[in-house]
């Protein structure tokens, strides 16, 4: 539910509806595919109290209705709409859909995550480093700082082609169902 969610790639001043039921049912399964991945509604869920199902449920729905239809001068569109359908289908406001989504976006992803941890240990490296002379200690410090840096961004490189395999397998899918 993160305010930059996968949606942003598809939207814009097109009309989805003239795509077809079809391609927003892909466009849909796309979006909360991603989603699961990335572990959204589990946040939620944790975040508001109720269950993935229900949260995933009330998301399609209301993706699926705001995508059918016509797209208003408006830049956040479809945000607002699937702001309001959700918050309707939850039987909640949106003012605390917009707590709950505030909160999620302060969970860290797994890759975001990484990138802390990288950050901070450049930051340790840096400072290290600056230093105008070295003893054994900081030295061999510094290696194992380095050497846990580039485990990291092993780390970093597998989990974005792994996210972006599975995001290729997904696009594939829409496309071939287009067809």
């Amino acid at each position: 539910m993160k305010k930059n969610f996968i949606l942003s790639l598809f939207i814009g001043t097109l009309s989805f509806a003239s795509y077809g039921s079809d391609m927003i049912d892909s466009m849909v399964e796309f979006t909360v595919n991603q989603m699961k991945r990335d572990g959204e509604f589990s946040n939620l869920a944790n975040v508001s109290g109720l269950s993935e199902q229900r949260l995933e449920k009330a998301f399609r729905q209301s993706l699926s209705a705001c995508l059918n239809q016509e797209p208003k001068d408006d830049d956040n569109f479809i945000e607002h709409c699937i702001n309001e359908q959700l918050s309707q289908s939850l039987s909640v406001t949106t003012t605390q859909l917009d707590r709950w989504i505030a909160q999620l976006d302060q969970t860290l992803t797994p890759l975001e995550q990484l990138e802390r941890e990288i950050a901070m240990l450049e930051d340790q490296i840096y400072l290290i480093e600056s230093k105008d002379e070295l003893t054994k200690a900081e030295e061999d410090h510094l290696a194992m700082l380095n050497n846990d840096r580039l485990k990291l961004l092993a780390q970093q490189v597998k989990l974005q082609v792994k996210e972006a395999d599975q995001m290729m397998a997904d696009i594939q899918k829409i496309s071939s169902q287009s067809k």
